[in-house]
């Protein structure tokens, strides 16, 4: 691995988006990275890499991109991602990331949300690993008010208040999601003009119920 200490917030963008994570990169930068990703042993170094090339975040864009790695991280980094989720929550957030509406499944999503939703989704996470369950409810139901088509969010959150308030709660919970709008399927035409229907929502939240209901059969 190349052990120069330069800081390149752009290559540090373009460096992780080859590892998946979708954020605005130069694409002239995406050769250098994959030198820089040949030559690292593993997922880990390639991810501190990412980190040292952002030198010491402060600007939105370094503080995302900080936040992100340390989330990929995972649980032995839970308080780093803490600290660069909260500071990034706090800043007027990354201006490319943002003014982007799409089409996806007959969902319109709107980019910028998605992304600051997803940046409380690891603090929540984070908190969840540390026991602070209280905070994690309240950013992922946060996260869920961003992006409520998204039932993995409310599902996390349900899983969450089932630790702070017992399982009972937790399927309340999960059955007033049933009266959400995304919870009907969802009618689109795709690319080739084809009518399709966009169910996702429904069968993660009836799936959950059901776990939940074998569970206390169970008991």
């Amino acid at each position: 691995m190349e052990n120069d200490q330069r800081t390149d917030p752009e290559l540090a963008a373009a460096l992780f988006y080859l590892l998946g994570e979708p954020v605005p990169h130069d694409p002239k930068l995406e050769k250098e990275a994959g030198r820089i990703w040949k030559s690292t042993e593993n997922r880990e170094q390639l991810l501190l890499k990412i980190i040292e090339l952002c030198g010491e975040p402060a600007e939105p864009r370094e503080l995302y991109l900080c936040e992100k790695a340390y989330s990929w991280l995972g649980k032995n980094y839970c308080r780093q991602t803490n600290q660069l989720a909260n500071r990034y929550l706090e800043s007027e957030g990354w201006d490319a990331l943002s003014g982007r509406v799409e089409l996806v499944e007959g969902i319109e999503v709107d980019y910028g949300d998605s992304r600051r939703a997803s940046v409380l989704v690891d603090l929540a996470k984070a908190q969840t690993e540390s026991g602070c369950f209280r905070d994690a409810y309240s950013n992922y139901l946060q996260a869920y008010d961003l992006i409520p088509y998204n039932a993995m969010i409310a599902i996390k959150a349900a899983e969450v208040l089932s630790r702070l308030r017992g399982e009972e709660e937790a399927m309340n919970f999960l059955l007033q999601q049933r009266s959400s709008p995304y919870y009907e399927p969802i009618k689109y035409r795709n690319s080739a003009g084809e009518l399709k229907y966009n169910g996702v929502f429904k069968e993660l939240i009836e799936s959950y119920i059901l776990k939940l209901q074998k569970q206390d059969m169970e008991e």
